[in-house]
């Protein structure tokens, strides 16, 4: 029987895919059933994951999905965000459960005082590390983004040219003015050739 896992990452875009080794090495090393709970305005980013069995999304609050994730019998919950909601969803389950660790009285000290208190290893690791009991490790492979296939856009079609050959890269929508990056910083990038 193959373990059965929650995995708790409710927001952002750029958060979501640093969790997805995650998802991807328990479903590869364990063969583990993965479901995932994020919020609706981020569920597109997880459902044409080949690594997630079932994604749940809910607009504010758990209670929309209490009684779904409670009948689902979790052997794990990996929570990936650790805030008030995550913790809500741990006590409601009621099963074994880690938690990633923010460390957010060392990213205090270096915004503040320029502490640099921060270990020296990527959030991507420190994710990992919430599997570790399980005896996840790494696998090397990066992250992962999936589209799905109706989603996918040629860029270059034989027979189209285009006036140009390179247009300035712009990054996605974000939710908040901090995370976006000046002009300056994008990117030309070759369009068609």
């Amino acid at each position: 029987m193959s373990l059965k896992v929650l995995i708790i990452r409710f927001s952002s875009i750029g958060d979501i895919v640093l969790t997805t080794p995650v998802v991807r090495c328990l479903k590869q090393q364990l063969d583990a059933e993965v479901h995932f709970l994020t919020k609706k305005p981020f569920r597109s980013i997880l459902d044409a994951n080949p690594y997630v069995d079932k994604v749940y999304a809910i607009k504010s609050k758990i209670g929309e999905i209490s009684e779904e994730l409670k009948r689902e019998q979790y052997d794990w919950v990996i929570d990936l965000h650790h805030n008030l909601r995550s913790l809500q969803v741990k006590r409601l389950l009621r099963r074994p459960s880690r938690s990633f660790n923010k460390i957010n009285l060392q990213k205090w000290l270096m915004v503040n005082f320029k502490w640099n208190l921060l270990p020296d290893r990527h959030i991507v690791h420190r994710y990992l590390e919430t599997t570790k009991h399980l005896g996840i490790q790494y696998d090397g492979q990066g992250l992962d983004y999936f589209i799905p296939a109706a989603q996918e856009v040629p860029l270059c079609k034989k027979g189209i040219t285009w006036p140009w050959s390179s247009v300035p890269l712009m990054p996605p929508n974000v939710c908040r003015w901090g995370n976006s990056w000046p002009f300056v910083r994008a990117s030309i990038v070759p369009f068609c050739s």
